[in-house]
């Protein structure tokens, strides 16, 4: 199996790094990131997960991530999951 996970957490400072495993699988927790890297987080990983339970108003994780040719799942609450 060839998988990794990147985990952005913000309620952690930029900069932020923590590496872990969730079993076998390698994990990387990295802290919230300004606009202007945020291309290059979506470059790093080929699909988003965005489980969203808070009806948002706006999906724009989701379309950042589909612009940058990321493959995204999201939950269909609010708009979070409108353009998937």
């Amino acid at each position: 199996m060839n998988i990794e996970m990147l985990v952005v957490d913000h309620s952690k400072d930029a900069g932020y790094i923590f590496s872990s495993s969730w079993g076998n699988v390698p994990v990387t927790f990295i802290g919230r990131c300004r606009q202007d890297d945020i291309v290059e987080v979506y470059r790093k990983i080929d699909v988003l997960f965005a489980p969203s339970i808070w009806p948002e108003s706006f999906g724009l994780v989701t379309r950042e991530a589909a612009a940058c040719g990321c493959w995204v799942v999201a939950s269909n609450l609010g708009g979070i999951g409108e353009d998937v």
